[in-house]
């Protein structure tokens, strides 16, 4: 495949993808279909769409996975783990917030959760990409200090649940019981909050 090809084809997956995120926002993953997705991003054929995606839970799956930056990011975890401690918990914090200060993300975050409390596939396929992942990554960060000798031994999983709790929390508080702070707090403000009161409590004696 050209150069040229290639890049063409990149495009229209993210254009599909793009339209997908909207598509999902509106009407759910459930109740959404292809021929919807299609037309939102201005193919005219469905059928294209399985020239890039299996499904539409593999559209869904590539959807999740531009939800996390992070794990973009970090396919390999060696630059990750060459931070310091707080610098590398910020760079985590900060992208997993990122999604919070985009509307259309918002919006489909608020509509899949929704799925998943009546759905245990979208349930545990939302699970799989996103959550699971991200602790994944938390706590091989984590474990990485701890053997280091930079934090406390402890269960690194556990204390990664720690660590991405509060994050969670920030997320579900704005997008789905729409709680505003008042005055509004920057996703900066948030993380550097979180990382304290987490390394206070997990710091090396």
């Amino acid at each position: 495949m050209s150069d040229d090809n290639a890049n063409t084809s990149e495009l229209r997956r993210q254009q599909i993808l793009d339209a997908a995120l909207h598509v999902f926002a509106e009407r759910g993953f459930t109740r959404a279909t292809n021929k919807d997705i299609a037309r939102a991003a201005g193919i005219k054929s469905p059928g294209l769409i399985y020239h890039y995606f299996e499904n539409k839970e593999d559209v869904l799956k590539a959807v999740l996975e531009n939800f996390a930056p992070t794990l973009q990011q970090f396919r390999s975890t060696d630059g990750l783990n060459a931070l310091p401690v707080k610098d590398g918990l910020r760079l985590i914090a900060a992208s997993y917030l990122a999604m919070a200060d985009d509307p259309s993300r918002g919006a489909c975050f608020r509509v899949l959760v929704a799925e998943a409390v009546v759905s245990d596939d979208v349930a545990r396929l939302i699970a799989q990409i996103g959550p699971m992942r991200m602790l994944g990554l938390i706590a091989g960060f984590l474990r990485s200090k701890m053997e280091a000798g930079e934090l406390k031994t402890m269960d690194p999983n556990l204390a990664a649940r720690c660590f991405l709790g509060p994050l969670m929390t920030f997320m579900f508080s704005r997008h789905l019981l729409k709680m505003q702070e008042s005055p509004r707090l920057s996703s900066e403000t948030i993380a550097e909050n979180v990382i304290s009161v987490f390394l206070r409590g997990i710091a090396a004696e």
